[in-house]
């Protein structure tokens, strides 16, 4: 690859240098950050060739596939049409919603972000995402500064010892919150204990949190979406969803089917078959015959109670926000 420095749409998206209604470095942001465009690298679309490997057994093999991290995963679950959705959990939450060629500006605290462009002459699809503070990293918390558990998989069995939370309810925002809130003096809290309370139910909230968070992105999302388009498909990944107390809780606090992806590299998937539209090897409507398997979680509880909960869910976040301000 050498004498290449290019990037692809979606990475230029991350750098907040891009002009996203041009698909070109941004002047007027470059100033701003005092950064030369002349250290920056060419913007590709996510699937061309960019270069040839030129030495080692690769040699010769053309690099034809570029994507972000979440925009890999998105491109990885299929979600290729206006209103498919994927949110991924790892140490945090991050969902990206297609939103199709043209840009939108939340109004309720999302981003707007590049989900990916098939070739130089294909329209950019863009997305909505939200970023959560809230995921694996309260299982590590419960773990590592409680002693609740061992290992991370162990929360599973301790939070099913208890039929719910028992009221109770975690806002694990260590550092603020993100999506759609936005709010850096928030910190963690734990309401509604009572001396019935015990390590299962809070780690059960817990685990309930990051569901409540999503629901908030969610409806964020749909808020924002143009002519009365919805979320069509729930797609899920990433070390969190190995838990299926933790997937069936998703599915009744959103009440909606998600869907979770039995492929745990989903973002590497997404990454080779742009790789492989980039290089012609396959086309885009092939692609949609070989989607990883899945299995649906199916929401189990009534709307009374899911909104019920939702309350008392906002309830805590407002005694979590503003912890660090000054009277």
């Amino acid at each position: 690859m050498t004498g290449h420095h290019v990037t692809d749409v979606s990475n230029a998206s991350r750098t907040l240098l891009l002009d996203l209604h041009k698909r070109k470095w941004s002047t007027e942001l470059c100033e701003f950050f005092e950064i030369p465009q002349s250290v920056l690298p060419k913007i590709m679309s996510s699937a061309e060739i960019y270069g040839y490997m030129d030495h080692g057994p690769l040699k010769g093999v053309p690099i034809s596939g570029c994507l972000g991290d979440q925009q890999a995963a998105m491109v990885g679950h299929n979600c290729l049409k206006i209103g498919d959705t994927k949110s991924t959990y790892g140490t945090g939450t991050f969902m990206l919603c297609n939103i199709g060629s043209k840009p939108i500006i939340s109004k309720d605290g999302l981003l707007t972000t590049v989900g990916f462009q098939f070739g130089s002459n294909s329209p950019i699809c863009y997305a909505l995402e939200g970023s959560g503070s809230i995921g694996g990293n309260v299982v590590r918390f419960l773990r590592d500064n409680f002693g609740f558990i061992r290992s991370a998989a162990e929360i599973e069995d301790l939070a099913k010892t208890v039929e719910d939370t028992n009221d109770v309810y975690f806002v694990p925002c260590f550092a603020g919150l993100y999506t759609p809130h936005w709010d850096s003096t928030a910190r963690g809290t734990i309401c509604g204990l009572t001396q019935c309370s015990n390590k299962a139910h809070i780690a059960r909230a817990a685990l309930k949190a990051i569901a409540f968070q999503t629901v908030e992105m969610a409806k964020a999302t749909e808020n924002d979406l143009e002519n009365g388009n919805k979320i069509e498909a729930f797609k899920v990944d990433g070390g969190m969803t190995a838990n299926k107390l933790f997937n069936q809780m998703l599915a009744d606090t959103l009440g909606r089917t998600i869907v979770v992806s039995k492929m745990a590299e989903i973002s590497g998937w997404g990454a080779a078959v742009a790789a492989g539209i980039g290089a012609g090897t396959i086309t885009l409507d092939a692609f949609k015959s070989l989607i990883p398997k899945t299995v649906e979680y199916v929401s189990k509880i009534d709307n009374d109670v899911r909104e019920a909960e939702m309350r008392k869910w906002k309830n805590a976040v407002l005694r979590a926000r503003k912890w660090t301000t000054k009277n």
